[in-house]
């Protein structure tokens, strides 16, 4: 990672980022470790706090300046963040309320990719969002209810990549196809 501002507030170039777990009175801290050995304790920065609470919710980064964010928690509220601005706006609300195991990829383009989440009945909802208009489209369901753990995967190409959560459940899915 180049750029890591460490705790002294200096900037080093070529940092890698890890988790400290060394029995040491700094166990389980993070550090960034430079190429010349030098470690660097407490990197975290604080940035502005999402706009509601977060509760198993869904990531995706779409390689510009915005992280996008489902809320999670059997709610529905979908944000973005500019990591430039340091600042999040609220989006068009997911069609549905969102719980553990909802999950976002981010396609290419113009599109994120979300999964509902939750073990109550019809928690299996897919969804398309479009990022130039901020708009939701429903996509085919799942095979089932997706659990805390499921997660999507996209490596280009035509398929969207399924775990289930809580299983041993994998899934394809074809965009193309829907």
């Amino acid at each position: 990672v180049t750029g890591r501002q460490i705790s002294d507030n200096t900037t080093q170039s070529n940092a890698i980022t890890t988790l400290r777990s060394d029995n040491t009175t700094q166990a389980n801290a993070i550090a960034s470790v430079l190429a010349d050995n030098t470690t660097y304790v407490n990197v975290w920065a604080n940035m502005t706090p999402t706009p509601a609470g977060i509760l198993g919710g869904g990531v995706a980064y779409t390689g510009a300046d915005n992280i996008y964010v489902t809320q999670g928690g059997d709610a529905a509220g979908f944000y973005r963040y500019s990591i430039t601005n340091d600042t999040w706006t609220t989006m068009n609300s997911i069609p549905v309320t969102t719980s553990y195991g909802t999950a976002l990829v981010y396609t290419g383009d113009n599109f994120l990719y979300a999964l509902q989440g939750g073990a109550g009945a019809g928690a299996n909802g897919f969804f398309r969002y479009t990022i130039s208009n901020d708009s939701w489209t429903n996509m085919t369901v799942t095979p089932a209810n997706v659990l805390g753990g499921g997660s999507l995967a996209y490596t280009g190409g035509d398929y969207i990549y399924t775990l289930r959560g809580g299983t041993t459940d994998f899934w394809r899915y074809s965009i193309s196809t829907n």
